[in-house]
């Protein structure tokens, strides 16, 4: 192809005209954060988000998720939550996953995990979307936990 062709590709390639983004609000603020690990291989996650800027309920809600622990990435997922998910003022949503986890030992003891839990919401309101940010970290005690890193560190 010559340069005069690939200049038009290029040129109707930058003239197309993209979806716009959805508005991005304040960060979501994360509460109520609880990690279980009950089991080998099983975890429980859950967390509450406040939805800032928005005052009506949402007819549905989609939340992308990311979990760490020990500064790692340790699971993530996306949950779509049914309408009417997002409940008071300003709207909460609450999130509970089940973690299911491959092969890591498992340590019966008490520990306190640096655990982070980051990702956004996406409220879908008649007037449009609103997309929120949210990321937390914190140290919580677990009664148990997976192993981590191997005991040389």
């Amino acid at each position: 192809m010559g340069r005069r062709a690939w200049a038009v590709v290029l040129l109707g390639l930058a003239c197309r005209t993209a979806a716009p983004a959805p508005e991005r609000a304040d960060l979501a603020r994360v509460s109520s954060l609880e990690l279980q690990f009950p089991e080998p291989g099983k975890g429980e996650l859950s967390f509450a988000l406040a939805v800032p800027g928005t005052q009506v309920k949402a007819s549905a809600t989609l939340v992308r998720w990311e979990l760490w622990l020990k500064g790692r990435p340790f699971a993530s997922g996306i949950t779509r939550l049914p309408e009417g998910a997002a409940q008071g003022q300003p709207p909460l949503v609450a999130v509970h996953e089940t973690l299911l986890y491959g092969p890591l030992g498992y340590d019966a003891q008490p520990h306190r995990l640096q655990v982070r839990v980051l990702g956004e919401v996406t409220a879908l309101f008649a007037s449009g979307d609103v997309t929120v940010a949210f990321d937390t970290e914190t140290r919580l005690d677990v009664l148990a936990a997976p192993v981590l890193e191997s005991p040389d560190g």
